[in-house]
């Protein structure tokens, strides 16, 4: 590789990190922070409900918890833009570690190869760093390693335990990783025996993944760990997040990754004398899982890279394709990305230089569903009692207004007890609804004392009501949201 041609992949890696800085803007934001600070005041891991008023003496299985700790020293440190910084570098990390070495690549594919791997994986870092983000480098490395120690003798494979038993400790996306791997191993023993060739490789890749199964339950809750994860993975109510959607819940982004998949069985078909027939199993699954689930985008796009980077250097592609044919795709595609980055605004955008001084005013403006007035006024004067909050609103209100209990937060969609779910979606019914009828139910159960709502909600006309005929007061209202306290 030429001098320049070097020093313009290098030029792509830092092209990458400026479209992965992206704001914190994850609802879930402030309740993670709850749980770490907990952990460094007490020094015990948070089990019980102490946030929320709802399900008081329910206990969770928070799987990643160890993540809750590694975001509070973050963001303590270094505010939200370490946040952002860390999402953004973890990306990039998982980048060059399913691309190297760099050396095998064309200017031109690797340049292909980021953008791809920027468009697959964009819930990945675009809300800064997230629990799936440290677990997004954990499965990446895991997959690495199985795809070596299944051809090469590699002493690595034995890190596998030792990462699963961190990776549980971080996020229930673990379960997702062995699932991968086993699906992996059991095909790669498929064709052995299918020629007659098992041997002690795949046998002791067998006996590590064992282990590596056993290594989870080291953590606070033992087996519980698997039983929540699964159960979590069955939970009636996360249909209602947009993360837990069909990926056809966005018909462009299923549209574009539709064309990708094309892309990656065109490549499988062109190199199927060296296709790694069990990767491509797993990949066929993990593909099934994205979109399934918009979630899921992050383990298929980082499988779908690699496959990539596996096959798309030793292709010859003018063998299969006329030169013309082979610039005026470079070209489509270059002039796709101008697209999105100058009109559509979808997967390719420069960070903001104003993240720099990112601020909780900042993300409650971007995010548009909490305020920092309100946050002012609750600090000096915190109501007394149960109030009720829209789910959106739970996460930052945990965090900012610590002395008192929130209604709804993100946490609540994974729990379940005895077939029953926490009231997340008669909740957000009362500020989607043309009636307080919803509000009027939640109120008979749990007596609010006060409640914030949008502005533009019906359910604001009702509390209005209230303050004429003396019941409530309206203690702050702007364009956005409404701010009501009851006074009998």
């Amino acid at each position: 590789m030429t001098s320049l041609s070097k020093y313009l992949k290098y030029l792509i890696l830092v092209y990458l990190i400026l479209f992965t800085i992206q704001p914190p803007l994850d609802l879930d934001l402030g309740w993670h922070l709850r749980y770490g600070e907990y952990f460094f005041q007490t020094g015990q891991v948070l089990k019980d409900n102490i946030i929320s008023f709802v399900w008081p003496d329910y206990s969770w299985v928070q799987a990643s918890w160890g993540y809750d700790l590694l975001l509070y020293q973050i963001f303590t440190r270094f505010s939200f833009f370490g946040v952002s910084l860390g999402a953004s570098l973890t990306t990039l990390l998982i980048f060059i570690l399913i691309t190297y070495p760099i050396k095998r690549f064309t200017l031109w594919q690797y340049f292909f190869l980021s953008s791809i791997f920027l468009i697959l994986t964009a819930p990945l870092y675009a809300s800064g760093l997230r629990s799936q983000t440290p677990s997004a480098l954990l499965f990446a490395i895991t997959i690495l390693i199985t795809h070596q120690a299944l051809r090469n003798t590699t002493k690595t494979v034995f890190l596998l335990p030792g990462i699963f038993l961190i990776w549980a400790n971080l996020h229930g996306g673990f379960a997702l990783g062995l699932l991968l791997l086993f699906v992996i191993w059991l095909v790669d023993g498929l064709l052995l025996l299918k020629g007659d060739k098992l041997n002690k490789k795949w046998f002791n890749f067998g006996i590590i993944l064992g282990l590596s199964t056993l290594t989870p339950l080291i953590n606070p809750w033992g087996i519980r760990i698997y039983q929540e994860t699964f159960k979590h993975s069955s939970n009636i109510q996360l249909v209602s997040i947009k993360e837990w959607q069909p990926l056809t819940s966005m018909p462009f982004e299923a549209a574009i990754t539709s064309t990708i998949v094309i892309l990656l069985v065109t490549i499988g078909f062109l190199n199927r004398k060296n296709l790694n027939i069990p990767y491509s199993v797993a990949l066929i699954l993990s593909g099934y899982f994205a979109f399934s689930a918009i979630r899921f985008l992050i383990p298929f796009g980082i499988m779908a890279t690699y496959f990539l980077a596996q096959n798309i250097s030793i292709i010859n592609w003018r063998k299969w394709f006329h030169p013309h044919f082979i610039w005026g795709a470079k070209i489509l595609f270059i002039l796709l990305l101008a697209f999105d980055f100058f009109i559509f605004k979808r997967y390719f955008l420069l960070v903001n230089p104003r993240i720099i001084n990112f601020s909780w005013s900042s993300y409650c403006q971007t995010l548009g569903s909490c305020s920092e007035e309100i946050t002012e006024l609750m600090l000096k004067n915190p109501p007394q009692g149960n109030g009720y909050n829209f789910y959106d609103y739970g996460g930052y209100l945990s965090w900012r207004v610590p002395q008192v209990k929130t209604f709804l937060d993100g946490r609540m969609s994974a729990w379940e007890k005895d077939g029953q779910v926490p009231p997340l979606e008669l909740g957000d019914q009362v500020i989607f609804s043309d009636n307080p009828i919803p509000f009027i139910k939640l109120d008979n159960q749990y007596h609010f004392k006060w409640a914030i709502v949008y502005t533009e909600a019906a359910i604001t006309n009702y509390l209005e009501s209230l303050v004429k005929a003396g019941l409530w007061q309206k203690i702050y209202h702007d364009s956005y949201f409404t701010y009501f306290v009851k006074l009998r």
